[in-house]
């Protein structure tokens, strides 16, 4: 057996993930026939049943996604402690990178996210609104399910297929330069720093004026950008070191675990700049709120980068 299956904090992983997944199953067998019989201007005593069975099936798809949510930074935490086993793994970055699976299923994990605060925010207008999109609310969930069957397949083979004889990439040899710039479109530092910049703010003014789709398509312009601001740019001042690029250090507790606020925005900030034309689109309603959840979370991150590169700069008085 791969001794990485071994560790306790992959055991205790994939054991809540199967859990999770046999309840959501449960849920999604419930789901089907609440599915193909609802009908809430009907009077049967059926669909009363249908009521009670979609309060407990929503709860249990809500609770699901809910620990889904804590699992992601427990998974990054579980991925960084193998780091320990990994030939020539300084961190995470070496381990996520050490097989196929493993940049995929983070990813698939983000996405599931993504999903996952959607039906949440429908779950909840649907309520609001006399179950008026409980099917709607239903099909996302059956997409959500077919994505959670394909995340717990590809979390296994991620795990089992980790090599403890071949040595992992460090995060310099992986997130540095080979042939040309690190940086999209051979951008140079100031230069990246620059556009990002621009691309907060005009998101802001989107955010501000109720823009959905150009917010919808900032925020995407500003998740890809943002990646690179904090890798490359806000990274090396946390850690203070010019030659030091890595996303999963920063999540580390000898940097404060601030990695996990700077992604977290960077996420949340993207998902709430895109949810509203997401969710108009979905079930029609306007959801004001995404607007100013965006400009906190937007606002938060582009507050800590600034702590971070001024106040380097004040203390050291050069720049990185």
């Amino acid at each position: 057996m791969n001794e990485a299956l071994l560790s306790t904090g992959v055991l205790t992983l994939l054991f809540t993930e199967m859990i999770l997944f046999i309840l959501v199953s449960v849920a999604f067998i419930g789901g089907l026939r609440i599915y193909r019989n609802w009908d809430f201007e009907s009077l049967a005593s059926s669909q009363y049943l249908l009521e009670k069975k979609n309060y407990f099936t929503t709860t249990v798809v809500a609770f699901v996604l809910g620990v889904k949510f804590i699992l992601l930074p427990v998974f990054a935490n579980v991925v960084d402690g193998l780091a320990e086993i990994v030939p020539a793994a300084m961190c995470g970055a070496g381990v996520i990178n050490s097989n196929d699976y493993g940049i995929p299923i983070f990813l698939l994990k983000l996405f599931l996210l993504f999903l996952g605060i959607c039906w949440m925010i429908i779950n909840s207008i649907d309520a609001e609104n006399n179950y008026a999109y409980t099917k709607r609310k239903y099909e996302l969930f059956f997409g959500i399910y077919l994505l959670l069957l394909g995340e717990l397949l590809f979390q296994g083979l991620f795990f089992t297929h980790i090599s403890l004889e071949t040595p992992a990439a460090c995060c310099s040899t992986l997130y540095e330069a080979t042939n040309g710039s690190p940086l999209p479109f051979a951008l140079t530092s100031s230069t990246l720093g620059l556009l990002f910049g621009i691309i907060s703010l005009m998101l802001t003014v989107a955010l501000l004026n109720n823009e959905k789709y150009l917010s919808f398509a900032l925020g995407g312009v500003f998740l890809y950008f943002g990646y690179y601001f904090i890798l490359h740019i806000v990274g090396i001042y946390i850690y203070e070191l010019p030659t030091h690029i890595c996303p999963f250090c920063m999540l580390q507790k000898e940097y404060f675990y601030i990695g996990y606020v700077l992604w977290g925005s960077l996420f949340l900030g993207t998902f709430f700049s895109m949810a509203p034309l997401v969710l108009e689109a979905l079930v029609h309603q306007d959801t004001p709120r995404s607007f100013h959840y965006a400009l906190f979370f937007n606002l938060l991150l582009v507050i800590i980068a600034i702590y971070f590169i001024v106040g380097f700069y004040l203390k050291n008085g050069v720049w990185l």
